[in-house]
C-alpha cells in the first residue's frame, strides 16, 4: 500500500506494510466512533437540560469493572462491557 501524502505543495507516496495499513485504518475507525460517542453525549445533555443550573451526563456504573477515571471513553465502556 502506497498512499500520498500531502507535504507543503507538493504529493510524496508513502510506502507502508499491510500491518501499518490496518493500525492506520484501525486508529481511524476508533477516532471516529469517539467523536461521534461524544457528539452524542453533549446532543442528548443538551435535550435533557432544562436550562436549570444543573448539570447533566450520561452516567453507566458498571460495579464489576468500576474503576474511577477523570474521564471515560467510549473505548473503556466497551472493554467493560467484553469483559461482562
Amino acid at each position: 500500500c502506497c498512499p500520498r501524502v500531502k507535504v507543503g505543495n507538493e504529493y510524496v507516496t508513502k510506502g507502508q506494510t499491510v500491518q501499518q495499513v490496518h493500525n492506520s485504518v484501525g486508529a481511524l475507525a476508533k477516532a471516529v466512533y469517539e467523536k461521534m460517542f461524544l457528539w452524542m453525549v453533549i446532543r442528548i445533555n443538551q435535550q435533557l437540560d432544562t436550562k436549570q443550573p444543573r448539570q447533566y451526563f450520561i452516567g453507566v456504573l458498571d460495579i464489576a469493572g468500576f474503576e474511577i477515571f477523570d474521564y471515560n471513553s467510549l473505548e473503556q465502556l466497551c472493554i467493560n462491557f467484553t469483559n461482562e
